[in-house]
This record gives C-alpha cells, sequence and structure tokens, in this order.
C-alpha cells in the first residue's frame, strides 16, 4: 500500500484548502522528508487527515473526529489517493454545518471510495460499507493501519528501558494484544462461577421435601371419596338450579301478561283522548278537495298587491328622475363654454413656453463647464496635498535611519569578533560531543547496574516464591492423599458392594413398568370422563325434546293466528277498493243537478249531492296498511320460530349421534384396558384412576431413588479419579520447581561478579565527564563568557549570529540613507510643478461660475424660477380634463333621458295589467263561491279556516295510524302470553316455594364449595410433591452436567486462567514478542551487520541483544547505546509494521516520535538508517522540530503558525519552495 497524495479542508489548525502530492516532485526524487514546525503547528493533523479520510478516526484520541473541523468554518473534508497492487483509489471523508452557516447543526459524516482509473464512484455512503471496502482492498483494519503506516518507534525505546513488571503493559499497547488478558480473566472468572454453580445445585438437592409412598396412596384414596361425593352434590345443585329458574320463568311470563294488558288500555285511551283532533283532519281533507282554486285566488290576490305597490313607487320616483335629466342639461351647457376659454389661453401662452426651454439647455451647458473646472481644481489640490505628504515621511524615514545608524556602531564596538566565536564554537561543539558520548556511556553502565541490582531482587523474589510454592504443594498433596483414602471409604460401605451395572439394571425395568400403568391411569380417567359426559348428554336430550315438542305447538299456534290475520286482511282490502271505485265518481258528481236525470244510473235523487258527500279513502287504508304491518310481523314471528325449532331438532339429532359413538368410545376404552392388564403383574381396576395414579407415584419413587444412588455413584467414582489425577500433578509440580531453584541460585551466583564490574567502569566515566567539562569553561572565559549557559552551542551562534546581522543591517541603513536623501530633492522639484497647477484651475473655476450666474439672472427675468414643462403639461391637462368632464356630462344626460322615457312606458303597462288581475280575481271568487255553496260552505273564509298546517296534518294522521296499530299489535302479545304462561303451567316442575329452593341450594352449594376445597387441597399436595420429585430428577442431571462444565473449566483455568489476566497474557505476547523478533531482525540487517536481536528463553518478556563483534556475545538492552537503541527500536518497530500489515506490502511510512532526545552522533546514525530504508523503496516521512534533523532533510513539508490560531504549509526542497 502507498500514500499518493492527501487534500484536506479546514482541519484543526490547517484552516483552508490544502494538498500535497507524494507521487510528484520532489517527494519522488528523495523518498525520505521531514515535516517540520513549531509545537503546536498542526504537523501532526497532517497523519491526521490520513486516517479521517481511510477510516473516519483520528490516531491520537478517540474523540468524534467532528472535534477536528477549524473552529468557526462550515464545511470540511479530508481526501486521500492511494495506490495498492498497482491499482488506484481515492477516499475521502466530508461534513458541513447546517444552512452552510458557521453556527449551524452538524449534518452526517459522508465517505466515498473512488476508482482513480475510472471515476467511478465504488461505494457511497454509510461510513461502515465504505470503511469495510477499504479494510478488504488494502487487508487492513485501522488498529492495523496504525501500526503499519505510523510507526511506533518511540514505544519500543520506552520498552528497551522499562522494568519487567511494566513490559507487559507496554507490549499490550504496542501490538494490541489485550485480548488475552481479558480472555485469562474471563476463564478464572468462569470457572469461579462454574464452582459457585454447582454448590447451589447441591443445596437445593439437600433441601428438597418430598412425599413417602405410603402418603401418596392415602391422599390418593380420600382424594377419589371426595370426588364421588362432590358429584353427588353437583348434580342435586344443577337439578335445584333449573327449579329456580322454571319459577322465575312462570314469575316473568305473569309480568309480562299484566304489563301488555295495561299497554293496551293506554292505548285505547289515547284513541278517545285524540278524537277531537282527528275529526278536525277529516275536515282538513275535505277542505283539500278545492286546494287548486284556493291557490289560483291566492295568485291573483298576490299579483294585485305587487302591481299596486310597484306603480305607488314608480309615481314617487318620476319627478325626481325629471329634475334631474333637466339638471344635466344645464350642466353640459356649461361645461362647452369652459372648454372654448381654455382652449383660447393655451394658444397665447405656447409660445412663451418654448422661448424659457431653449434658455433652461443654454444654462445646462453652462453648469457642466463649471463642474468640469471644479473636478480640475480638486485634483490638484489633492496631488498637491499627497506631494507634501511624500516628502514628510521621507524627512521622518530618513531621521529614523540616522538613529538606527547611530545604534548599531555602539553595538558592534563592544562586542567579540566574528572569527574569534566561530573558532570558539568548533573546540567547545568537540569538547561537547566528547561530553554526550562519556554521559550517554555513564548512563547506559548506571542502567546496567540497576538492571542487574534489579535483577538480583527479583531472582531473590522467585527463590522465596519457589520454596513457598514447594511447601504449599506438599501440603495439597497430603490432603489429597488423606482425601482418596475417605472417598475409596464410601464407595465400600454406602453402596454394600453393590455395582453400577446392577442398579442400572433395575432402574432400566422401571420406565416400561411406569409407562404402562400412566396408560392404564389414563384408560381409566378416559372411561370416568366419558361415562359423565353421556350421563349429562342424555339429561340434556330430554330438556330438548320437551322444548322442541312446546316450540311446535307454538307454531301451531301461530299459524293459525296468521290465517285470521289474512282474512281480515282481505276485508280492509275490499272496503279500500270500493272506496277508490266510489272516489272515481266525484268529478260527475259535480255536474248534477236536481230533478236531472244522472247520466250513469238514470235517477233523479242525488243524495251524495244533498248531503254535500266528499269521499275519502284516509280511514280504509289507514286499518288495510295496519293490518298489512301485523301481517308481516307475524309472519317474520312465523319464520323465526320455524328456523328455531329446525336448529333445536337439528341439535338433537346430533346429541343423538354423539351419544352413539361415546358408547362406542366406551366399549374400547374397556378393550384397551383389559388388554393393558394381561402385561402387569397384578391386574387393576378400570372404574379406580385414582389408585392406579398411587400406584405410578410409588414406581415414579423407586426408580428416582434408584437414579439418585446411581448418580450418587458415578459422583463418588469421578472424585476419586481426579484426586488420583491431582496427585499425579502435584508430585510433578514440585520437582519443576526444585529444577528452578537450582537455577536461580546459580544466576545469583553469576550476577555478584557482573555488578563489581560494572561499578568499577562507572567510576572512570565520573572522572573522564569532570575533565571535559573544565576545557568548556576555559574556552568560555577566553571570551569573557562567566554565565554559562545550558545549551552552549545554541547561545554562542546566536552571538554569532547577532554580530553578523549588525554588521549587515548597518551597511544596508546606510545605503537606504543615500536613496532616500536623491528622492527628497527629486520630489521637491514635481511639488512646485503641481502647485503652479492648481492656481491655474483655481482662475479657470471662478470664470466658469460669473458666466453661469449672468445667464441665471436673464432666465429669472423671463420666466421666474418656474418650470415651463411643467406648466406646459399642467395647461395640457386641464383641457383633458375639461374635455373628459363634458363627455361625462353629455353620457349622464343621455342615459336620464332614457331612464325617464322607460319608467313612463313602465307606468303605464303596470296600470292596464292591475285593471285586468282584478277582473281575474272577481271571476274567480264568484265561481268558487258558487261551489261552496252548493257543498253546504257558506263562503271561502268558512272553507280556509278548515285547513291545517300540514305538519299538524301529517302529525295526526301519522299519529291515528300509530295508535291503532299499537292496539293491533298489543292485543296479538297478550294472545301469544297467555298462550306461553298456560304451557310453562302445565310442567309443574315442583310445588316448593322459590325461598325455600333458594335456601336449598345455598346449602348444597356451601357443601360443594367444601368439598372442592377439601379436593383442591389434596390435588395441590399431590401436584406439588410431583413437580418437587420432578425437579429434584432435573436437579441431579444438572449436577452432573454441572460437574462436567465445572472440570472441563477448572482444567482450562489450570492452564491459562489467572485473577489478573497475567497467566495468559504472558504466554501470548512471549509468543508475539518471538515472532516480532524474527521480523525485526530481518530489517536489523539491513540497518547494521553488528546486531541481533534475542528473546530471553528463561522470560517471556524479555530481550537481549547478540554482539556479532565481539564472538556473539548476549548482552542486555541496557548496554545498548542511545544510538544503537534507536537502530533496535526502528527495527522493533519496522517488525511490527510487517507483523500487522501481514500479506499486504507497505509503501509508505510516517515516524511521529522518537528524535527530540538524541545528541547529534546518535542523530546521524538514525539518518543513516532511515536512508537505507528510503533506498529499499519506502517513502518514510518524519515528524519533528529538531533543528539538526531538518537541515539533513532536504525535502521537508514546513508547517508555519499564523496570527488567528492559524497556520500553512509550504513544500520545500533544499530551501526552495515548490508548493
Amino acid at each position: 500500500m502507498k500514500i499518493l497524495s492527501v487534500r484536506f479542508l479546514n482541519l484543526n489548525s490547517l484552516k483552508g484548502e490544502h494538498q500535497i502530492r507524494f507521487d510528484q516532485s520532489p517527494f519522488t526524487e528523495s523518498g525520505l522528508f521531514a515535516i517540520t514546525g513549531p509545537t503546536g503547528a498542526g504537523k501532526t493533523t497532517i497523519l491526521d487527515a490520513i486516517t479521517i479520510a481511510l477510516y473516519g478516526r483520528v490516531h491520537r484520541h478517540d474523540r468524534d473526529v467532528s472535534e477536528s473541523m477549524t473552529r468557526h468554518t462550515a464545511e470540511s473534508f479530508s481526501e486521500v489517493e492511494f495506490e495498492i497492487k498497482g491499482k488506484g483509489y481515492r477516499a475521502k471523508w466530508s461534513q458541513r454545518r447546517g444552512y452552510g452557516k458557521v453556527d449551524g447543526a452538524l449534518q452526517t459524516q459522508r465517505m466515498e471510495l473512488v476508482d482513480l482509473e475510472t471515476s467511478a464512484i465504488m461505494v457511497n455512503h454509510p461510513l461502515s460499507e465504505v470503511q469495510q471496502q477499504i479494510v478488504a482492498l488494502c487487508g487492513l483494519d485501522y488498529n492495523q493501519f496504525l501500526r503499519s503506516v505510523m510507526l511506533s518507534q518511540g514505544d519500543f525505546t520506552q520498552f528497551l528501558k522499562s522494568k519487567e513488571n511494566e513490559r507487559s503493559e507496554l507490549l499490550e499497547k504496542i501490538t494490541d494484544t489485550a485480548v488475552y488478558s481479558e480472555i485469562s480473566r474471563y476463564v478464572f472468572d468462569r470457572a469461579r462461577q462454574e464452582r459457585e454453580k454447582l454448590e447451589r445445585l447441591r443445596e437445593q438437592l439437600d433441601n428438597a421435601d418430598i412425599l413417602s409412598d405410603e402418603e401418596v396412596s392415602q391422599l390418593n384414596i380420600s382424594l377419589q371419596d371426595l370426588s364421588i361425593r362432590e358429584k353427588a352434590v353437583r348434580d342435586n345443585s344443577l337439578d335445584t338450579r333449573d327449579k329456580i329458574n322454571w319459577l322465575g320463568f312462570l314469575g316473568k311470563l305473569k309480568l309480562d301478561e299484566e304489563r301488555q294488558l295495561n299497554l293496551l288500555r293506554e292505548q285505547q285511551e289515547r284513541l278517545i283522548l285524540h278524537q277531537e283532533n282527528f275529526q278536525k283532519l277529516a275536515l282538513h281533507q275535505k277542505a283539500m278537495a278545492y286546494r287548486s282554486e284556493l291557490q289560483d285566488i291566492k295568485n291573483h290576490e298576490g299579483r294585485i298587491e305587487e302591481l299596486a305597490l310597484r306603480i305607488r313607487e314608480q309615481e314617487e320616483v318620476l319627478p325626481s328622475v325629471q329634475e334631474k335629466s333637466r339638471q344635466a342639461d344645464q350642466a353640459f351647457e356649461e361645461g362647452k363654454e369652459l372648454l372654448g376659454s381654455a382652449e383660447l389661453d393655451m394658444q397665447k401662452q405656447e409660445a412663451d413656453f418654448e422661448k424659457v426651454i431653449q434658455k433652461d439647455a443654454q444654462l445646462d451647458g453652462f453648469r457642466k463647464e463649471l463642474e468640469r473646472a471644479e473636478s480640475w481644481a480638486k485634483t490638484a489640490l489633492k496631488d498637491v496635498d499627497q506631494a507634501i505628504s511624500d516628502r514628510d515621511t521621507l524627512a521622518q524615514n530618513i531621521a529614523a535611519l540616522e538613529v538606527e545608524i547611530s545604534a548599531l556602531n555602539q553595538l558592534i564596538v563592544g562586542q567579540p569578533k566574528e572569527n574569534e566565536l566561530e573558532a570558539a564554537i568548533v573546540r567547545i561543539d568537540q569538547y561537547q560531543q566528547e561530553l554526550g558520548r562519556a554521559r550517554l556511556s555513564l548512563r547506559d553502565k548506571k542502567a546496567e547496574e540497576r538492571s542487574v541490582v534489579d535483577l538480583q531482587k527479583d531472582q531473590e523474589k522467585s527463590l522465596l516464591a519457589i520454596e513457598g510454592e514447594i511447601a504449599k504443594s506438599k501440603a495439597g498433596l497430603l490432603l489429597r492423599q488423606q482425601e482418596l483414602v475417605r472417598l475409596r471409604d464410601k464407595l465400600r460401605t454406602e453402596f454394600e458392594g453393590k455395582s453400577l451395572d446392577v442398579l442400572e439394571e433395575a432402574a432400566d425395568k422401571l420406565p416400561g413398568l411406569i409407562s404402562l400403568c400412566q396408560d392404564q391411569s389414563k384408560l381409566a380417567k378416559d372411561y370416568s370422563q366419558t361415562r359423565a359426559q353421556m350421563d349429562g348428554l342424555k339429561r340434556e336430550q330430554i330438556r330438548n325434546e320437551e322444548s322442541v315438542a312446546a316450540l311446535e305447538a307454538a307454531l301451531a299456534l301461530q299459524t293459525e293466528e296468521k290465517q285470521e290475520a289474512e282474512r281480515i286482511l282481505e276485508d280492509h282490502r275490499k272496503a279500500v277498493d270500493i272506496q277508490i271505485r266510489i272516489q272515481k265518481y266525484d268529478a260527475d258528481r259535480g255536474q248534477l243537478q236536481e230533478n236531472h236525470e244522472c247520466p250513469l244510473c238514470g235517477s233523479k235523487e242525488h243524495p251524495y249531492v244533498e248531503k254535500h258527500y266528499h269521499s275519502t279513502l284516509t280511514e280504509a287504508e289507514q286499518k288495510r296498511n295496519a293490518h298489512e304491518a301485523y301481517l308481516q310481523k307475524l309472519s317474520r314471528e312465523i319464520q323465526d320460530s320455524a328456523i328455531k325449532l329446525s336448529a333445536w331438532k337439528e341439535k338433537l339429532t346430533g346429541q343423538h349421534k354423539q351419544s352413539a359413538e361415546l358408547e362406542e368410545k366406551l366399549a374400547a376404552v374397556e378393550s384397551s384396558f383389559v388388554l393393558n392388564n394381561g402385561k402387569l403383574p397384578a391386574p387393576l381396576t378400570l372404574e379406580k384412576p385414582a389408585i392406579i395414579d398411587a400406584i405410578v407415584l410409588k414406581k415414579q419413587s423407586e426408580l428416582s431413588a434408584l437414579q439418585a444412588q446411581i448418580q450418587a455413584l458415578r459422583v463418588l467414582q469421578k472424585d476419586i479419579s481426579l484426586l488420583e489425577l491431582h496427585l499425579v500433578d502435584l508430585n510433578s509440580t514440585i520437582e519443576q520447581a526444585k529444577t528452578r531453584k537450582e537455577s536461580l541460585l546459580a544466576q545469583l551466583s553469576s550476577g555478584a561478579g557482573n555488578l563489581e564490574k560494572v561499578r568499577l567502569e562507572i567510576g572512570k566515566l565520573d572522572l573522564e565527564i569532570g575533565d571535559l567539562q573544565n576545557k568548556i569553561q576555559e574556552v568560555l572565559r577566553s571570551l569573557q563568557i562567566t554565565d554559562i549557559p545550558e545549551e552552549i552551542i545554541g547561545a554562542l551562534n546566536a552571538r554569532l549570529l547577532v554580530c553578523r546581522q549588525s554588521n549587515e543591517k548597518l551597511a544596508s541603513a546606510t545605503l537606504r540613507k543615500q536613496e532616500l536623501c536623491a528622492e527628497s530633492l527629486s520630489l521637491e522639484k514635481v511639488l512646485g510643478a503641481k502647485q503652479e497647477l492648481l492656481q491655474q484651475r483655481e482662475k479657470e473655476r471662478k470664470q466658469a461660475d460669473l458666466r453661469l450666474q449672468e445667464e441665471l439672472g436673464e432666465r429669472r427675468e423671463l420666466f421666474g424660477e418656474k418650470d415651463p414643462v411643467f406648466e406646459r403639461e399642467q395647461l395640457r391637462n386641464q383641457l383633458k380634463q375639461l374635455r373628459e368632464a363634458l363627455e361625462r356630462q353629455q353620457e349622464l344626460r343621455n342615459q336620464l333621458q332614457n331612464q325617464l322615457l322607460t319608467l313612463e312606458s313602465s307606468l303605464q303597462k303596470d296600470r292596464q295589467d292591475l285593471d285586468k288581475a282584478g277582473k281575474d280575481l272577481s271571476r274567480l271568487s264568484a265561481e268558487l263561491t258558487g261551489k261552496l255553496q252548493e257543498q253546504g260552505i257558506a263562503d271561502i273564509a268558512e272553507l280556509r279556516s278548515y285547513r291545517l298546517d300540514e305538519g299538524i296534518a301529517a302529525e295526526i294522521s301519522t299519529l291515528e295510524a300509530e295508535i291503532k296499530t299499537a292496539i293491533a299489535n298489543a292485543e296479538h302479545l297478550l294472545t301469544r302470553l297467555r298462550a306461553d304462561l298456560q304451557l310453562e303451567r302445565s310442567k309443574a316442575l315442583t310445588e316448593l316455594s322459590s325461598e325455600e329452593l333458594q335456601e336449598q341450594l345455598s346449602s348444597l352449594d356451601a357443601s360443594w364449595r367444601d368439598l372442592n376445597q377439601e379436593i383442591g387441597g389434596i390435588r395441590n399436595r399431590l401436584q406439588s410433591d410431583f413437580e418437587t420429585k420432578l425437579r429434584f430428577r432435573e436437579i441431579a442431571d444438572q449436577v452432573v452436567v454441572q460437574q462436567g462444565e465445572l472440570q472441563k473449566w477448572q482444567k482450562i483455568s489450570s492452564l491459562i486462567g489467572s485473577d489478573n489476566g497475567k497467566k495468559f497474557s504472558n504466554f501470548a505476547q512471549g509468543l508475539t514478542l518471538a515472532r516480532l523478533t524474527e521480523l525485526a531482525n530481518l530489517h536489523l540487517q539491513k540497518l547494521t551487520d553488528r546486531y541481533r536481536i534475542l528473546k530471553s528463553p528463561s522470560k517471556d518478556l524479555e530481550i537481549q541483544i547478540i554482539d556479532g563483534y565481539q564472538a556473539d556475545v548476549v548482552r542486555p538492552m541496557t548496554t545498548l547505546s542511545g544510538g544503537e537503541s534507536f537502530l533496535v527500536s526502528l527495527a522493533l518497530a519496522l517488525g511490527l509494521s510487517d507483523l500487522a500489515s501481514r500479506k499486504t506490502q507497505i509503501n509508505s511510512l510516517f515516524i511521529d516520535e522518537g528524535f527530540g532526545t538524541l545528541d547529534s552522533d546518535t542523530l546521524d546514525v538514525a539518518i543513516s538508517a532511515l536512508e537505507n530504508l528510503q533506498a529499499n523503496g519506502k517513502t518514510i516521512g518524519i515528524i519533528s522540530h529538531v533543528e539538526a534533523l531538518k537541515e539533513r532533510i532536504g525535502t521537508q513539508i514546513q508547517v508555519s503558525k499564523q496570527p488567528g490560531g492559524v497556520s500553512r504549509i509550504r513544500v520545500m526542497s533544499y530551501g526552495e519552495v515548490v508548493g
């Protein structure tokens, strides 16, 4: 994997957009580059940009990546182009704020992956899918990428210097192997949990409360006796309830009969109460025959009133319209005169307007000329002011330079010479290098001394621990030997010599016998339930047959009632037909005359005419409609009864069929029971299921006891086997501890000699360091420096730099002063020329202003200050308004004349229509009065008094039909209720009263509840005992399983488990460290041919160094110098990169640590090592603020701080900016 470029916007202090192309010059010419800048400038942000674009995370902390967005910005993104196996890709992360505002809410983060060759988007959101695709392409997840590309060389430097108890945590951090500690702790805790779980199960077995077989048998016998008594009480209770319900139904029928009789009386009283309204309804129906004639008269009366009103209104309006027409004629003539006068005035003033307009055009020209003169004068004045300001500025600059030159001369006089400082810097630098090497050697020797001392202390602690372990193992061995003897004695005494095979054979026979008895119990219970169901079904059949007979009788009565209702309805229909035929003759009767023959029958007597008869269908139709409704209701009731009867018959047929099936089932159960009895040692009784259940429980108890005995025997045998294994393990542990003790004693003896040798070398190095410090002080005193700074070379270089800069500034200031003096003389000449031009421009401005004032005076004399164009437009607008007003007056006059003509014409027509309507009304009234008098009605007023409101008439009609229908329905229901009452009385179920039956039922219910409580108590106790036995067997099985589970986890815990997680973690880290040293040695061979890394064979987390220049002697890591330690730690970091990246080739590396504490010699070694890596085709980036490192590397990415807390990026190649 190779990083080609990185481009980002607004990340941390790097505000704005930045791009670095690692696949272009100068990075392609030199694969080694440095990222430099002061602390906090934003160097590491470049690495952040890479991990954000690829994985959406920041490698330095676990906070939300949104916090990396630069403050007060609305958008941020990071984009990385990378190459894998010759194919290019681009990964991008981005985030915006709402509405593009810097204070808007953060929007959803987005990521995408693009194929560079086709520019096609491979994955576009969500983040997880993009990250998964990147991991699939490069073969590196986030943590593997950090360890492969971001080298942790500084962590390995710390690892080499740390003590043994600190190495585990460091190695976990470097190699990400914390999971092994978690596994070790989990296994230890799991073994403890499984042991506690087994103890809880055994405690439950000890606390189980189980009934004996005799107790279970006695409870079953009691239960059977109570069940028989309960059934007898329940049957008596049901029979008593049926009687109480019969008495209640009989009482309900009596109440319904009385209520229906009261309802019939109420409806009859209502009919009498409303008789007067029904008579008014008859007169209203008589008046409705003349409805059309009355409506014609009413229409004519309304027409007459309307015409009279309209005539009065027109006569009131006519004088007003005539006056308005006269005024409109007068206003029109006056408007014509005003328009003529205004047109003459306009013709007179037109010539004056043209003359003033020409004068205004001339004035505009003079104004523009004045404006140009004023503009030129202002420009000239501004140039003069600017020239004066420039002259004053030059004078100030010259004075400042003179002060600066004087100060520089004084500074140079009191300083050492430049060549003296350069020679002193060379000598002190040489002494400091020697001093640094001596101090580094002294530090290494002291570290070696501490290491040897610490090693001796650790070995002494280990020796004490081994001795304690031996004593503890011996004590445990003795205890386990005693426990083994106890268990073998228990095996002989508790099981009386019975073997596991004998017990298992006896246990295998019992399940079949129990199963057969359970089948018999099921058959017996099924027989009992079926017999009870059959008895109940027979009782229900008897009740249903009685109900069918009663329904058939009721249906016959309803059929007879329907036939009678159909006969009455036919009579009502005939009456309605006769009334309809009579009504058809009403029109002919109106033409009959006294003593004249009837055209239909020839009779000269006309009784209908003499009595003013008018036929009506209301009463006959109401009776017919009421009986039709009653007949329909009766038909529905008969249909419902027939459906109900059919359902009861069908139900009865089903019950007969069900009864036959139950009999067949009883025969089958008896046959199966007899067949199963032949397979049992002793036959069972079909009618006693409780005894069979007791036998089943007894056999189950025997089986449980056998199984518990078998399980206990297995557990005991397993415990004996485990103790024998533990004895073997303890003997082995004791022997191994003795071997380790002998090895430690030998190592303690060897370490004492090495310690004395190291302390002699430390004394020599202390003398050498004191001599070098004295030489440095002599050189400083020759330069008259008494206060020795901490950074001597830096201070001397600073003085040398100040000396050089002072000389350069003095020469520069002198030259600048000469240039400014020459510039001042030239500026004086320019100022004089500009002042002359200013005077000329001011003169021209005054002349132009004088001409403009003269022309303005002439214009005021001609037309004052008025605007001719505006005045002329005003006159034209007045003419236009006068013409429009005249046109409106003309239009109004025409409208009023038309309105007057229309009004006079309408008034004449309405008077003619009023006269005609009056004549028609008189004729219609006379005709209707004649007809009414023939019918015995005096006049139209009397006829109108007969009429009712249509709503009231409809209500009275509806009320009459409702009352008559209610009376008919009440009579019908009363007949039915009396028939039902007679039928129920004929059953005569009991002679006792309801109160006596209720008292009897209460007594039966109390007995039934008591029996049920006793039955429930016994059943609950038996069920509880059964469930307890089931739980006992389940727990016993769980104990066996749990013992196996505990044995498994105890074995795993003995191998890798520990409460602090160190046991498995140290083992796994030891394997990781062994593989890491193999990979690191491959890189170390390329960096140096002297050293090889060796993992200590005796300690999991210790590594040593093999020195090839000293006959492959094995040395501690603490004996390495600073440069040598850097090479080893760099090799380990590169090895970790290979280990993390597995099969992925990494061609881009970044190092963000480890250079700040290196001296110049060690830094040379580091640079040489990195250049060797670069020669192997890798691109390496170093982040550092070390000055010497920046000078050695030509290609640099410089990050510099800017005002406002932001930074900028520049790509430099040997001092030149290239991007």
